[in-house]
């Protein structure tokens, strides 16, 4: 049985839940909020442990999207040819590295409109993406959709107007319609 550590509170661990719910799968849910901690050979392997963790026959991956991009093998959410895959990662590595630190930043520095540019230029690239397909990687919709959701949907909080992007807001309303979505606040 799959076990996923995590803090319910994370957006990190929100992207893999949601991912589960969408396939279906079944998996243990452990908390890591409070007092609770995680076994001791996963600090062990990783002491500065970012959240969530997934456990499979005793093997340990960490970070969201790489547990993404693991659990969606041999699933709908993941391309099937070279190229999708690299566009993919392509999509993951962005979320990770451009997207969720400008919205962070622009969280932390919301009343400063400058704090705002790093973001609406994400959100502009994602922005010309949708204009050109429905989804991250084509018309099919991918772990890198949902990787991107995650960060995207949120962006109110860094003081975006989502509607100043009618092209996310239309495929914000895709991944809704998803089967199987479920908000954050839905997971117990």
């Amino acid at each position: 049985m799959l076990k996923l550590y995590g803090d319910r509170s994370s957006n990190d661990c929100y992207k893999v839940r949601l991912l589960f719910s969408l396939l279906k799968k079944n998996y243990d849910w452990i908390p890591l909020e409070g007092e609770t901690k995680a076994p001791l050979n996963v600090y062990q392997q990783y002491p500065k442990v970012p959240l969530p963790i997934l456990e499979e026959d005793g093997g340990l991956i960490v970070e969201a999207n790489a547990i993404l991009y693991a659990v969606a093998q041999e699933s709908r959410y993941l391309p099937e040819s070279a190229l999708g895959r690299a566009r993919c990662l392509q999509w993951l590595f962005f979320e990770r590295g451009q997207l969720q630190p400008a919205f962070e930043h622009g969280v932390r520095q919301k009343a400063d409109p400058a704090a705002g540019k790093a973001l609406r230029q994400a959100l502009g690239s994602l922005e010309y993406q949708f204009a050109q397909t429905r989804f991250a990687v084509g018309n099919q919709v991918s772990v890198a959709d949902i990787a991107l959701f995650v960060s995207v949907f949120k962006a109110a909080d860094a003081g975006i107007d989502i509607k100043d992007f009618p092209q996310i807001c239309l495929w914000l309303e895709d991944i809704q319609a998803l089967n199987g979505y479920k908000t954050k606040e839905s997971f117990h």
